[in-house]
């Protein structure tokens, strides 16, 4: 697809792809989804932009195909899906439960590959490193980032001590560099040195509320994160490392 476009997901359980013209301000509806029964709670878009993945708290989530405009499968769950995300070669998908529980599912099968019920505390936020080696993952009830690396499933690579709860991690374009929310810090480790002094701290980066979600820029130059309670949209520069 050459053309902008933008994925938006209703709380009456609602998502539709909409073609955006920002120069013209005209906005079109492509392709409407009207699989599930309660509000969605995540979308991701496969890395070639062919196919989208959409989660609801009706403890669902559905596949997609954009170019077709059609539903391929749909998967329920024993729990709401707070996270969803395509891995980088757009063949596996990570969905994390509210109970705690992660799953990876082969896309080509349609198949549950691989289960993790050792953490306890509502998923938060996932995040596949660039070559989706690795991918770090953090609970609400927990200040720690836990790191896994794929060829050893259910293995940690390491884990990363935070201040606060953690809502958000996020690795940077490169995989080089993995970007926390937790309370109203943001902050910025360097891959294979998690027990080093951050790279960059922001211990008040919403002054008034915990950060809800962060993430880099393509570039890897920026942050751009939001806030639960502000309402904030703030942007940071990463220095250079």
């Amino acid at each position: 697809m050459n053309e902008l476009y933008g994925l938006f997901g209703g709380s009456d359980g609602s998502a539709g792809l909409w073609s955006l013209d920002v120069a013209q301000e005209r906005y079109q509806e492509k392709y409407s989804i009207k699989t599930h029964s309660s509000g969605i709670t995540d979308v991701t878009f496969q890395p070639l932009n062919e196919y989208v993945a959409v989660a609801s708290k009706d403890k669902s989530w559905s596949f997609h195909n954009l170019f077709q405009g059609v539903k391929l499968a749909s998967f329920q769950e024993e729990q709401e899906i707070n996270q969803i995300e395509f891995h980088p070669d757009g063949l596996m998908l990570v969905t994390g439960l509210k109970n705690g529980t992660i799953k990876i599912y082969d896309i080509r099968s349609n198949q549950e590959i691989f289960k993790m019920t050792d953490y306890q505390g509502e998923l938060s936020s996932i995040s596949f490193s660039n070559k989706g080696l690795n991918f770090a993952a953090a609970w609400k009830s927990s200040d720690v980032c836990r790191v896994f690396n794929l060829r050893k499933l259910g293995k940690e690579v390491n884990e990363v001590k935070l201040s606060a709860g953690v809502n958000s991690v996020s690795f940077d374009h490169y995989g080089g560099l993995l970007l926390a929310g937790a309370g109203s810090a943001l902050t910025i480790h360097a891959a294979k040195k998690w027990d080093d002094a951050p790279l960059f701290f922001e211990e008040k980066a919403h002054n008034q509320g915990v950060v809800n979600v962060a993430k880099f820029s393509t570039s890897g130059r920026h942050i751009v994160s939001g806030g639960a309670e502000d309402r904030f949209m703030k942007v940071f520069e990463v220095p250079k490392v």
